[in-house]
């Protein structure tokens, strides 16, 4: 006779439970996949940024939502259609309708047709009780301009589609998954001035990109190579919109960000550390975000790099190296690994502080941030009130 604990019946009780409830949500997943690349939602759950909590001892977190990649084209109008009058999709799901909507736009895109690309993003904004709200205008909303501002390109609208990219950027000007949605939006044609903001910002966060550019003059010029390499890189082999997807920014909500304070090195749920690590010439700035996007995780690890830069009297921090993470959770069941699922973000950013003001700063005044700006910008959104 096989004995279980009571721990493990309450295990295996609540694993088919979620079974049962998955099996429910199977029907239309395919489509709600196809569409815009996340779970179908459920009763407690959107399925793009949040999870009800559980009273009792099975209480859980909004956990990290991930987007799988999907294959724009005609196709995948039809499963948004299908996504879309799927009844869970209700009022307390408005997110994940806009979520919806602006993948249906993507895929009309891919499918030639830019008026209803543009129809589907005026829906996806009227889905929001809120455009004006910061993390939606920040996360789905700004994801929404930047899918416009491609969408009036194809139509020749060109000055119009700099305009939103540009304000998308200044929305979110120290996101790189933000830059690089614009960047692909205006395309390589763009006016110079619009290119050199997007790829001088881009290049300041990213120390692969400075490396690969390092002007001479001490700014970027314009040169057929570098609208070249533009071209190359939004274009991707002729799958930019299928680049586009996986870059436009992530829908966030106030229970994604997180906590903005210290975290012991054992300890990975939210928090920032910065260590010297040994043989490292830089101090390394490190953030965990548990639920939170890749975004929000960078911003905040940039931010805390800020801080520590102005601490030490210096007024430019200088990024000189980085790492990114998506983290994992391996779920088990007495040793076994039944599976694993993503559980948020860790960015590790390797920061010099510098005074541009200084000779030996020459080389690479260009690619300086300023520690103030990003206080400036980020500290009103990421900083507890006490600290602002």
């Amino acid at each position: 006779m096989i004995r279980l604990s009571l721990g493990a019946v309450a295990a295996l009780a609540f694993l088919l439970v979620a079974g049962g409830e998955a099996r429910a949500a199977d029907e239309n997943r395919a489509a709600f996949f196809a569409c815009d690349g996340y779970d179908p939602p459920t009763d407690r759950s959107d399925g793009v940024s949040f999870e009800n909590n559980i009273a009792g001892i099975l209480s859980t977190y909004a956990r990290y939502t991930h987007r799988a990649e999907i294959a724009p084209g005609a196709g995948g109008v039809r499963s948004c259609d299908s996504a879309l009058a799927d009844p869970r999709v209700g009022p307390a799901h408005w997110m994940r309708k806009a979520s919806l909507l602006r993948g249906r736009a993507l895929h009309n895109l891919a499918a030639g047709d830019a008026a209803a690309a543009l129809a589907d993003l005026d829906l996806a904004e009227a889905a929001a009780p809120d455009r004006s709200e910061l993390h939606f205008r920040r996360g789905m909303g700004n994801g929404i301009v930047l899918l416009r501002a491609y969408a009036l390109r194809t139509l020749g609208r060109q000055k119009e589609a700099e305009a939103l990219a540009m304000q998308a950027f200044a929305e979110r000007p120290y996101s790189r998954q933000a830059i690089l949605s614009a960047l692909m939006a205006v395309g390589a044609n763009a006016d110079w001035s619009v290119i050199a903001a997007l790829v001088d910002r881009f290049a300041e966060l990213d120390p692969k990109l400075a490396a690969t550019l390092q002007p001479t003059s001490g700014e970027l010029a314009d040169s057929p190579d570098l609208r070249a390499g533009l071209r190359d890189l939004a274009s991707e082999n002729g799958e930019m919109l299928k680049m586009l997807a996986a870059y436009l920014p992530e829908a966030e909500a106030p229970g994604r960000v997180p906590r903005y304070g210290s975290i012991n090195l054992w300890d990975t749920e939210d928090g920032y550390v910065a260590r010297n690590f040994k043989g490292a010439s830089y101090l390394t700035v490190r953030m965990f975000g548990h639920r939170a996007s890749g975004a929000i995780v960078e911003e905040m690890a940039l931010l805390r790099a800020a801080e520590l830069a102005l601490k030490d009297k210096q007024p430019s921090v200088l990024v000189v190296e980085r790492f990114d993470f998506r983290q994992s959770d391996a779920h088990t069941l007495y040793g076994m690994v039944l599976n694993t699922q993503p559980n948020g973000y860790r960015s590790d950013i390797g920061v010099l502080f510098r005074n541009p003001a200084d000779a030996a700063s020459a080389d690479y005044r260009w690619r300086l941030l300023d520690a103030q700006k990003i206080i400036d910008t980020l500290g009103p959104i990421y900083l507890p009130p006490k600290r602002r």
